[in-house]
């Protein structure tokens, strides 16, 4: 049996100002509220379409995690990066390069 370290709890962090989003991009309930989404404090065990989704929401914060490595330059401001990976988000998923069902 495989044993697992046990990790440190969960903290709410500070949330950043919001980015433009495109209108036909679906937005999770919280957005546009103050309140924040609770912490699950049991462990989640997800079907074979729960896998699936969080699969492609995987590939694809590794495709713009790459994408935001190529923007690391000398001398290049590491908070323009973060701008010009959400642009690169936001097309991917425009363009639906990866889908990711609801």
């Amino acid at each position: 049996m495989t044993k697992f370290k046990k990790r440190p709890p969960l903290r709410r962090g500070r949330v950043s100002p919001g980015l433009p989003v495109p209108d036909h991009i679906l937005r999770p309930p919280y957005v546009g509220s103050n309140i924040l989404p609770e912490i699950a404090s049991e462990h989640q065990i997800h079907d074979s379409e729960g896998i699936a989704k969080m699969r492609a929401a995987c590939e694809l914060a590794a495709r713009v995690l790459n994408h935001a490595g190529t923007l690391v330059r000398v001398k290049f401001p590491s908070s323009s990066i973060l701008p010009m990976s959400f642009i690169y988000l936001v097309f991917a998923f425009s363009c639906k390069i990866v889908v990711i069902v609801n």
